[in-house]
């Protein structure tokens, strides 16, 4: 999907086919969800995380969602309480593109272009996609859902908005696989709260970490320095030895 094409032709259909202000906000929420997910088929977004980003309320929110996916928008599938929705964008400009093919008179070979019956064929209904009617793409490979704020969800705690917004202002500044990696620290140190991940995430910005190989690489060096050489166990054994002699 293309970011700045699937926003032309999101304005241009909601101009032959209005939507609730609140669809159109949830609308635009999610796409940048989606591009910030790397424009995958399916990806999953906390409902806390969205009503933060859109000023939404919660039933506002929900009557927008519903709306987008019987209009054919969006499709939405929930696994459990304990686990962030999973979303997937169905694409403005794949729809108009087979529009365009479906009314181009070109296509209609070997005979005498009728254009009442082109007219006819122009779409009428309202919804993009008729429900049940269309035959789901075979997903190839595995679905990467994972993300910030669904790991937190599911390994520290409940994701309030406070939290939502710090966890997205870290991965913007730093990256997604970066604060998950903050949040695996907290885990092993037994520490499952983001203030701990936030005080991992501050030192290693300000030792311009930006990415997972710094953060394996200055894990290593702090091994390292943790480390007694040998030449500091040698030493140790003679400063005992002088001390032996001086008794």
């Amino acid at each position: 999907m293309n970011y700045l094409k699937e926003n032309i032709a999101f304005f241009d259909q909601i101009e032959l086919d209005s939507l609730s202000s609140s669809a159109v906000v949830l609308w635009y929420t999610l796409l940048q969800y989606n591009n910030k997910a790397r424009w995958k088929k399916e990806f999953s977004v906390p409902a806390s995380a969205i009503l933060l980003k859109s000023g939404l309320t919660e039933s506002s929110f929900k009557r927008a969602r519903q709306e987008l996916k019987e209009k054919g928008y969006i499709k939405h599938r929930s696994i459990h309480r304990n686990h962030a929705p999973f979303y997937q964008m169905n694409s403005l400009v794949d729809v108009q593109t087979n529009r365009q093919v479906d009314q181009d008179p070109g296509h209609q070979t070997d005979q005498q272009v009728n254009w009442q019956t082109i007219e006819s064929k122009a779409p009428q209904t309202v919804a993009l996609f008729k429900p049940n009617q269309i035959k789901e793409k075979e997903t190839v490979g595995v679905v990467d859902t994972l993300n910030a704020h669904t790991f937190y969800e599911q390994n520290l705690g409940m994701l309030n908005p406070l939290i939502a917004e710090k966890i997205t202002e870290w991965c913007e500044d730093l990256s997604e696989d970066i604060v998950i990696e903050s949040m695996k620290i907290a885990l092993m140190h037994n520490k499952p709260f983001f203030q701990y991940c936030e005080g991992v995430l501050k030192r290693w910005k300000n030792q311009n970490v930006r990415s997972i190989q710094d953060v394996n690489a200055l894990e290593v060096q702090n091994r390292k320095k943790q480390q007694p050489t040998k030449s500091s166990d040698a030493d140790q054994i003679f400063a005992e030895i002088r001390k032996e002699r001086e008794a």
